[in-house]
């Protein structure tokens, strides 16, 4: 049976520059704040010569910071050498960020010895304190046998964490794994579960995957009975937002897609079916509606609702992403076509 592609199992880059950090001395913290002023100025230099002050002094932002322009030569000469040992400073303070970058210079042999089970133990403290990307390349890892012994049973545990926290490749090659069954039973169903966000997002492999088993959009989780003591969500259809809403939010705030659906019927009847607490809204994007529930300020908050879903939106395959990316999959002639059905619907009402 042909699957789709086997896109390669690749390894995710660095995380980005710091711009917040928590500090015991209110100055060290305006000092900090200063050094992020200069950055978005363009000010690299004067940047880099704040943080190293409070690196120095063992400030672990800033040295994930230092370390970060000295690997990208931001500002000032790169070296290598130089940044593995500010991160590995930062992370031996348990500084998530530095941890996750250091694996990948350990990786990659970028100013060090090439070694992966240092990457492997670098990777694993990022990913048990949530780092999505780090739980994806520890999940390579385990997948390749690099650094770690060969086991899909792990790597299939480390790509589920990060595909939860919306890791568009962990969704694909998790969704690959059920429907090769390689690793764990053959599970179309399970599959689909996982590839719909990658392809919702847009990840061309997980939607030819999807075309290449049958996208079957009208399986849907059938309502759970609620869990004794459980709250009731009460959103009824009537504030079911639409497209202008979404276009109206933020874009730097998050939300958390619900569904794809294959029709604006179908996905107001998920919304309902599914008594979703947050406020929720549909959009058409592409031949689809997609469902996405509450306003979060960042990407963290948005993760964390997920677990409080229920059951069968979890296992839809609920995921966080920013309201920047939908609003770009909202494409004119999409809007417009919406907009028509509506005025429509408004006409034969009268």
């Amino acid at each position: 049976m042909t699957v789709g592609p086997s896109t390669a199992f690749r390894i995710v880059a660095a995380s980005s520059l710091v711009v917040s950090m928590m500090l015991a001395g209110h100055g060290e913290a305006q000092n900090f704040a200063a050094g992020v002023d200069a950055h978005d100025r363009g000010n690299y230099l004067q940047a880099f010569e704040i943080w190293v002050g409070l690196a120095v002094r063992g400030d672990a932002a800033a040295q994930y910071n230092v370390g970060l322009m000295l690997e990208k030569g931001t500002g000032v000469a790169t070296d290598a050498e130089q940044a593995v040992q500010w991160y590995y400073r930062a992370a031996e303070q348990g500084y998530v960020p530095a941890q996750y970058n250091l694996g990948g210079m350990l990786y990659r042999g970028a100013g060090i010895a090439v070694d992966f089970a240092a990457a492997a133990t670098m990777w694993q403290r990022a990913a048990k304190a949530g780092h999505t990307n780090a739980q994806y390349n520890l999940g390579t890892l385990f997948q390749r046998g690099e650094g770690v012994p060969k086991s899909l049973q792990n790597a299939i545990h480390w790509w589920r964490l990060a595909a939860s926290g919306g890791h568009i490749e962990a969704q694909y090659h998790l969704g690959r794994v059920y429907v090769t069954g390689e690793g764990a039973p053959r599970d179309v169903q399970l599959a689909r579960r996982w590839l719909r966000p990658a392809a919702a997002a847009g990840f061309a492999p997980a939607r030819e995957m999807l075309a290449a088993i049958g996208t079957n959009h009208t399986e849907q989780s059938a309502p759970r009975p609620p869990v004794a003591g459980q709250q009731q969500a009460t959103i009824q259809p009537t504030v079911i937002r639409e497209t202008a809403w979404i276009l109206a939010q933020n874009p730097r705030h998050y939300t958390v897609q619900l569904g794809t659906l294959r029709s604006r019927g179908a996905a107001r009847e998920f919304v309902v079916r599914h008594r979703i607490e947050q406020v929720a809204a549909i959009a058409p994007v592409g031949k689809r509606y997609v469902v996405v529930g509450g306003v979060f300020a960042d990407l963290d908050q948005a993760r964390a609702a997920i677990p409080r879903l229920t059951r069968a939106l979890r296992d839809h395959g609920a995921f966080a992403r920013s309201f920047a990316a939908v609003q770009r999959e909202i494409s004119p002639s999409t809007l417009r076509q919406e907009t028509g059905d509506i005025q429509s619907r408004h006409q034969r009402a009268r």
